[in-house]
């Protein structure tokens, strides 16, 4: 959440050496964004240039285009889209969750880099749905909730449709 001054970042792409579509972020909106808070800017069709483009300027912003979104909204885009963050004038929250989601194949080589992304937490370590999906302990004073919450008692290897 950059303060009133910050927040500003060259264009870049998050990676620019697999394949289109083998890997996309999302962006999730907290809070409203919009230009006085440093929405995202982006240049479109920059993660599919065509065969004999030019090599795309990351310091020409003459391109982008400045994304405007409410709270609630969600930017899913592929990793090798060009795109930045803008300088927040007004000060105002710009908060994002940002979630990354990659191709199977990609799962290796995701976990070996991860140093280098800066990422501290595998979730997939820490949030099994076979672990906390209906776990129903008694609370003092609380009633049992109904019958119809109760863990099914699939697990996440279960094959059958659910």
């Amino acid at each position: 959440e950059p303060l009133g001054g910050g927040g500003h970042q060259p264009l870049h792409r998050d990676l620019s050496a697999q394949r289109p579509g083998d890997r996309v972020n999302a962006l999730a909106y907290l809070d409203d964004y919009g230009p006085a808070n440093g929405a995202t800017r982006i240049v479109p069709g920059s993660h599919r240039p065509e065969p004999q483009a030019t090599s795309l300027d990351i310091d020409d912003t003459g391109e982008c285009v400045q994304l405007s979104g409410c709270a609630g909204d969600i930017l899913v885009f592929d990793v090798d889209l060009v795109h930045a963050g803008s300088l927040n004038l007004s000060g105002a929250r710009r908060r994002t969750l940002l979630i990354s989601y990659c191709a199977q194949t990609l799962y290796a080589s995701e976990g070996q880099t991860a140093p280098l992304r800066g990422v501290r937490m595998d979730t997939r370590e820490h949030f099994q749905p076979s672990d906390f999906a209906y776990s129903l302990r008694p609370v003092s004073g609380v009633d049992k909730p109904p019958s119809r919450y109760q863990h099914s008692g699939f697990s996440e290897n279960d094959s059958e449709a659910r």
